[in-house]
């Protein structure tokens, strides 16, 4: 959670909420997860965003929906970030 907020702080998005984080067991790892909505940000913003998750190891985006924003520049996105870690048990 802490470092999707800095990424977008890095981007310099304006409009932002992140969730709460979520965690699930997959095959063994624990999968820690967020949902972010991003408004009013343009593509470039987008793009700059999602290369900073990608570079980070072990972070990734589960799913993302890009909508139209109200200005014809802008667009809203939903998405989720996860990251895995070894379970304990």
């Amino acid at each position: 959670q802490q470092f999707v907020q800095s990424a977008i702080q890095t981007v310099q998005i304006a409009s932002s909420t992140v969730g709460k984080v979520s965690s699930q067991t997959v095959n063994g790892y624990i999968e820690e997860s967020v949902s972010v909505q991003l408004s009013g940000i343009n593509t470039q913003q987008l793009c700059q965003l999602l290369q900073n998750i990608e570079q980070a190891s072990r972070v990734y985006v589960k799913n993302i929906t890009i909508t139209r924003g109200e200005g014809a520049t802008t667009i809203s996105v939903s998405m989720s970030a996860a990251t895995l870690k070894q379970s304990d048990g």
